[in-house]
């Protein structure tokens, strides 16, 4: 999993990025991973995995976005052999 604050630059690079150039084509990053990058999550059946992101009780997380992305390794999909899922915006608490 990898974890952002913002989904419009990474950098100074305009976002969604496509990734066809890093041997991922038709996948593309979607937010600035600011937090965290190949975060590990935990199998709970085939094809599903559970992801924890533990946030402090303070007030001032409340209204704060938070981006997320799975990675997953996939060998035969693309010569990098992984592939990236959409995004999800998470808005915490309120």
């Amino acid at each position: 999993m990898s974890v952002g604050f913002g989904n419009t630059f990474a950098g100074a690079t305009p976002l969604p990025l496509a990734l066809g150039s890093f041997g991922m084509p038709g996948c593309f990053l979607y937010h600035d991973c600011g937090y965290g990058f190949a975060m590990p999550c935990a199998q709970t059946s085939p094809g599903q995995a559970q992801f924890s992101l533990p946030i402090p009780g303070a007030s001032i997380f409340l209204g704060m976005r938070v981006h997320l992305q799975a990675w997953a390794p996939e060998a035969a999909a693309n010569p990098a052999g992984i592939v990236a899922s959409n995004a999800l915006q998470l808005k915490v608490g309120l």
